[in-house]
């Protein structure tokens, strides 16, 4: 069959959010569901002149034919910011890959960094700041990461928490409301040590869970 040599990640992004413009409204049901409008195939509010949809999904998620928990996670990356290159491009995809690929309880997880494909509407921004060292990255929208290049916390695997964001993991820590070198956090009880709780960490099983569960996910 021809269709087995399209790309899976395409083919699952052209069937999740295919729209008519003209009549603002979704070809299949929203992949977010009811969390935007009760219509399922209502798109940005009947307003497509005036409104656009810019978090389409954090990741891909391709499940094994034969084991659904070996599962390999796509981030689609667009680079962008004042300290881009290709060695820090290079520095934020090794570490993400290294870092959320293993073993995690019954999930077997391979995450790979990719160029977002032209045209994607669903591609996480990564922009690479200088903002001095009390400054941290972060991620807003789900998927716009400011990775600041000179924090403190970019050797304690900072750039992993935040992409951990992008494929759909939620923050399990407190903090203290304050920022710069006075900030301080304490991990969410049972996420000690764990990378979404606290820095430096590992990720476990709840936290594929979190992403295997991810609305904002292309999960095939």
């Amino acid at each position: 069959m021809g269709i087995r040599n399209i790309d899976v990640a395409l083919l699952a992004a052209v069937a999740a959010l295919t729209t008519l413009p003209a009549q603002a409204r979704f070809l299949q049901t929203d992949p977010i569901g009811g969390k935007d409008d009760l219509d399922l195939y209502v798109y940005v509010k009947d307003d497509p002149v005036n409104a656009t949809d810019p978090k389409g999904t954090d990741a891909y998620v391709q499940k094994d034919k034969v084991d659904p928990n070996k599962i390999t996670v796509t981030i689609p990356v667009k680079y962008t910011g004042a300290a881009d290159s290709p060695k820090a491009e290079s520095s934020f995809k090794n570490a993400v890959e290294n870092k959320l690929s293993g073993q995690f309880g019954k999930y077997d997880v391979t995450t790979k960094v990719e160029p977002a494909k032209a045209g994607d509407p669903h591609t996480n921004t990564v922009s690479f700041d200088n903002k001095g060292p009390n400054t941290p990255s972060t991620v807003t929208g789900g998927n716009t990461m400011s990775l600041n290049v000179q924090s403190n916390g970019i050797h304690e695997n900072e750039r992993q928490h935040e992409a951990g964001h992008l494929t759909g993991m939620a923050d399990h820590y407190k903090d203290n409301g304050l920022t710069g070198a006075a900030r301080a956090t304490v991990p969410d009880s049972g996420f000690k040590g764990n990378l979404m709780g606290q820095l430096p960490g590992n990720l476990s099983e709840s936290n594929f869970n979190e992403v295997m569960a991810s609305p904002n996910n292309v999960v095939k």
